[in-house]
């Protein structure tokens, strides 16, 4: 199995991040006709969601997002990973 390829993009406002990162998501997807969601693009914010059409990681994994300083965390019920498992199954890049 070759390696993980693997991508740091980092830069200031206004340095193309979101148009790089929008052509490593088409050139990928291209590569995965017919599969539905192959592809996914997860990142830290809200804002960096909107620009490069995204999720956050909470959204793409279905967290619940807690206020303030709670470490209450929640198993997820059977049905729910029954939904992310068939959500996630042809996915093949983050």
């Amino acid at each position: 199995m070759p390696s993980p390829f693997r991508m740091f993009i980092t830069g200031g406002a206004g340095t193309a991040k979101s148009h790089v990162i929008s052509v490593i998501k088409e050139h990928l997807e291209r590569g995965h006709i017919g599969a539905e969601n192959a592809c996914v693009l997860m990142v830290t914010t809200g804002v960096a969601a909107f620009n490069n059409g995204g999720l956050t990681i909470y959204q793409a994994l279905n967290l619940p997002v807690e206020l303030g300083n709670s470490t209450t965390y929640r198993k997820l019920g059977a049905e729910r990973q029954k939904e992310l498992r068939q959500s996630w199954k042809y996915v093949n890049t983050i």
